[in-house]
């Protein structure tokens, strides 16, 4: 598991994030032919799931002020590769 970075959001923004595999998969000349994203259940909210050649984004929503959230990323590559990465969204008040 890698972890992608700490991001910051408001509990009533709605952001859009997005993990970057380009690098990864350039290096391998391989694409991304599936990919799941998940969180806990328990407050932050993830919509508009969407693929843009090797970056995955997303839009978050929601959150509990001071909670750390994680989002995961895992992917299946054309050569039938499979990898993860984690995102942490804290939610903070400004």
């Amino acid at each position: 598991m890698m972890i992608d970075k700490l991001k910051v959001k408001d509990a009533n923004s709605t952001l859009m994030f997005g993990f970057d595999w380009s690098n990864w998969l350039n290096k391998n000349g391989e694409i991304i032919t599936e990919f799941t994203l998940s969180t806990p259940p328990d407050g932050l909210i993830i919509t508009n799931e969407g693929i843009n050649g090797g970056l995955i984004t997303f839009l978050a929503s929601g959150g509990v002020f001071g909670k750390v959230y994680p989002v995961v990323c895992q992917i299946k590559t054309s050569a039938g590769q499979i990898d993860e990465r984690t995102m942490l969204i804290r939610i903070e008040d400004f």
